[in-house]
């Protein structure tokens, strides 16, 4: 019986000792070579892996934009509340949105890349309710173009949770 084990989405076979395993001896000189992997299977994960790939990044740059919209609009606050005259109470909460954005678009941004499992999908989760509470606000205050916006964001911040767990 041989201890190597295929590993289902790779074309490698790996072994426990692999270079003094007796089973590729015994293959050799038994004549036995390994399947040919199925061609669709692989261009299948190939396609996949390049749109994970895609969402990915995708997420990344949604996630920057916002934290970069989040420092544009500490130096004009104007960008951010329409109408705004640079009173106490905006310069406020546009100081509470960019202390919110910044971090939180950075680690929703970088995360994903570099590890996966429950915790990122809840960091996740909460930028996509973050997002979900900007439609809210932007519909509200009837400003379209936001509210397109974190529609869009809060869409591919779902869709990278599906791609972390």
């Amino acid at each position: 019986m041989c201890h190597a084990r295929q590993i289902p989405d790779r074309d490698v076979v790996v072994h426990a000792a692999a270079a003094r395993c007796r089973c590729d001896k015994e293959r050799a000189r038994r004549g036995w070579t390994r399947p040919a992997p199925d061609i669709t299977y692989r261009l299948i994960n190939r396609e996949a892996a390049a749109m994970n790939t895609f969402v990915l990044y995708l997420n990344l740059i949604i996630a920057l934009g916002s934290s970069a919209f989040g420092m544009i609009a500490l130096y004009r606050p104007k960008m951010l509340v329409a109408g705004a005259d640079g009173g106490a109470g905006e310069r406020f909460f546009v100081l509470m949105y960019a202390a919110r954005t910044v971090p939180f678009g950075c680690l929703a941004g970088f995360l994903p890349l570099f590890a996966s499992g429950w915790t990122i999908a809840v960091l996740l989760g909460a930028a996509a309710l973050i997002q979900v509470a900007d439609i809210v606000i932007a519909l509200r205050r009837r400003t379209v173009g936001m509210a397109i916006g974190a529609t869009i964001a809060a869409s591919v911040h779902v869709a990278a949770i599906f791609l972390v767990l």
